[in-house]
């Protein structure tokens, strides 16, 4: 009887430890894989402001668990098209779990790359010449780089296919959105 008092005190010790661990990585898991998903039905919101007779632009996002991703203002001539802007947060998993980027395109087809963690934005290190991030020399409408991959025609970043990190969006295709989610998440895959 007291051999088997020691072994259910051990087991109930082990699962004292175990349990916070096991808990820790279920919820990793549940946010990485919310975050993946979430990002493609994200709000997002441009913010005008002038700023010593300067146009701003601030880009939010918010994802579906309500967590915020900012651009940091932007200023002079380079950003004034973004009013006419379309913008996308993309999911980058690289380095960090809560890391997207916001992608924005001005009228003159010029992309800007902000690379975002939950604290800060800063232009991305995978924006290449050309993409529009800040401190370049501002190109006239029509002096944009020659399309390539990293800069397509119309300077739109190509979605991945279905098991990338770019999944279709829900209201575009949900049948394709609910096959890339059961691939990603529960490994289900067809």
């Amino acid at each position: 009887m007291f051999e088997l008092l020691v072994v259910f005190a051990v087991l109930g010790v082990l699962l004292l430890i175990a349990i916070p661990q096991l808990t820790e990585l279920i919820e990793r898991s549940r946010l990485k894989a919310t975050h993946a998903t979430a990002l493609t039905l994200y709000e997002s919101a441009r913010l005008y402001r002038q700023i010593e007779g300067v146009d701003t632009v601030v880009i939010q996002a918010k994802d579906l668990i309500d967590r915020h991703y900012v651009m940091p203002p932007l200023k002079d001539g380079w950003q004034r098209a973004l009013d006419v802007s379309a913008s996308s947060v993309v999911l980058k998993e690289k380095d960090a779990l809560d890391k997207v980027l916001i992608v924005s395109k001005d009228e003159a087809d010029r992309v800007y790359i902000f690379e975002c963690d939950l604290t800060s934005c800063k232009p991305s290190e995978d924006a290449s010449p050309g993409d529009g991030t800040p401190g370049e020399e501002e190109n006239e409408p029509g002096d944009d780089a020659p399309p390539s991959e990293e800069n397509p025609p119309g300077g739109i970043i190509p979605p991945d296919d279905n098991s990338g990190n770019n999944p279709p969006r829900f209201w575009d295709d949900p049948v394709g959105w609910l096959r890339w989610w059961l691939c990603r998440t529960l490994n289900i895959c067809f």
